[in-house]
């Protein structure tokens, strides 16, 4: 009896995996860091990609992990993507490789971030707006730790592209976490709208 009721339920038990929102079984997500690679502001470019991916280790770390590290509780995969070339064409192409939901740079100018913004829409990728970190509140305890961490880690102190870098993968962290997964786009670019200017870190 046990036998055929598996057999009668099964194919509607896969059916009803196949059925569902991919992003219900998601345990990770794709971003795209576009930075300068080269040229006179390679260095803030670093900066800015150490900040963030500083950011990837600080939680939900586990063993033999294959990712790049993790934000909201989820693995997270990190594609890099030079400021200074063609950003559209290599974030498209990155697209078409492999699975990327959100976006994120530092060094753009705001004619290429706008451009990018809008296709990347019609791509359904989020793109996360750099801050304005003048708006935004800091917790003076957790800014030191930052810096403490950063220095150790890479062995410099922690410019503002850092700090840029660490904020943007901080506020990724908070839209992720609060609703497990990355597939409810409008909730993260509601997220990332809000914590441009309002967010504590």
């Amino acid at each position: 009896m046990k036998n055929f009721c598996n057999a009668v339920f099964l194919p509607f038990v896969l059916l009803g995996a196949l059925l569902l929102p991919a992003g219900v079984f998601a345990h990770s997500f794709g971003v795209v860091l576009i930075s300068p690679q080269s040229g006179e502001l390679s260095q803030s470019g670093l900066s800015f990609r150490n900040g963030f991916m500083l950011a990837t280790t600080q939680r939900d770390s586990h063993p033999n992990e294959e990712s790049d590290g993790h934000l909201g509780g989820l693995d997270v995969y990190v594609s890099f993507v030079d400021a200074t070339g063609d950003v559209n064409r290599a974030v498209l192409e990155t697209i078409e490789q492999t699975d990327i939901d959100i976006v994120l740079s530092y060094g753009l100018a705001p004619g290429d971030i706008l451009q990018l913004n809008t296709v990347l829409a019609q791509s359904n990728v989020v793109f996360l707006m750099p801050a304005n970190l003048s708006g935004q509140s800091r917790n003076e305890a957790g800014e030191a730790a930052f810096r403490t961490d950063f220095e150790t880690m890479f062995g410099y102190q922690a410019e503002q592209s850092a700090v840029l870098g660490y904020n943007a993968a901080q506020r990724i962290e908070r839209a992720v976490r609060a609703q497990g997964r990355v597939d409810d786009r409008g909730a993260l670019r509601e997220s990332f709208a809000q914590s441009a200017s309002d967010f504590v870190w």
